[in-house]
């Protein structure tokens, strides 16, 4: 009786072990080392998409206009173009700021790709325009005289261009190069320049030079604004802006009895990015 219940219970344990062990084989594979994984593994959620599009005015397309999605920024390319990629599939705010356009804001869904044409409305136009590589080139003469009776003049032009900026949107600072040559080409003068940049109208120059003998200049001017504006700085110096081109003139002079000095610089070449 006790050898039948053993041989019993040894037959049901090899049962249930076999039984067992054919489930974990229908549900699992294993490795040439017998690792086992599971066959077929739960496929993730897709929750990335993008957003692009084109951003532009009836002038044309718009270039660096800063653009924010969430947390994510970028700035438009000469054709208008911007895009986000990888971004989380939700409900999103973009919005778009440029100096010289209304601002912009909307809620949007993430999509796989979301493809977007936006159109601002100018509000302002651009009288020095600011970017690495822009150089102008200037006719400089200056007349002088002296009680004694003593006069002349000199001559020459006058290179000014960006060569680097730093910081973040809208907090800029760029350095200008004014180099200052006599009518023979020599080089008589070298200077670098600061001018900053912010969220007003004005930019701040940090550095007086030949040309720059004020600590402000306004740069942004309304649509229904005249071409040229005249902006007065350190005693008799005026400067000359025009749209979409910078300084065109400046002239400075100061008239006593014992001394005087006249000078007037005049754009001659410029070369714009």
């Amino acid at each position: 009786m006790f050898f039948c219940s053993f041989v019993l219970l040894f037959f049901y344990s090899f049962v249930l072990l076999f039984f067992c062990s054919s489930l974990f084989l229908v549900g699992c594979k294993s490795d040439s080392i017998n690792r086992p994984y599971i066959i077929n593994p739960p496929t993730p959620t897709d929750t990335l998409g993008s957003v692009s599009g084109y951003i532009n005015s009836i002038d044309g397309p718009i270039e660096d206009a800063y653009i924010t999605l969430n947390n994510l920024t970028t700035f438009s390319d000469s054709n208008g173009f911007f895009e986000f990629k990888d971004c989380i599939k939700k409900n999103s705010v973009l919005t778009i700021a440029h100096p010289e356009f209304s601002d912009y804001s909307n809620s949007i869904i993430v999509t796989d790709t979301l493809n977007l044409n936006i159109a601002l409305t100018r509000i302002k136009y651009d009288y020095f325009l600011l970017k690495v590589g822009n150089h102008w080139t200037y006719h400089w003469i200056n007349n002088w005289y002296t009680s004694g009776g003593g006069s002349g003049q000199s001559a020459g032009t006058i290179d000014l261009h960006i060569v680097s900026v730093a910081g973040t949107y809208p907090n800029y600072l760029f350095k200008f190069n004014e180099t200052r040559f006599d009518s023979s080409n020599n080089s008589v003068s070298e200077k670098y320049i600061n001018i900053q940049t912010n969220n007003s109208d004005s930019i701040i120059v940090f550095d007086w030079s030949y040309i720059f003998r004020t600590s402000t200049i306004k740069r942004y001017y309304s649509v229904t604004s005249p071409d040229i504006f005249n902006i007065f700085g350190f005693e008799n110096s005026t400067t000359k802006l025009t749209r979409n081109k910078g300084i065109i003139q400046f002239y400075y002079g100061t008239n006593n009895i014992t001394f005087g000095s006249f000078k007037n610089i005049e754009i001659i070449d410029y070369t714009l990015n």
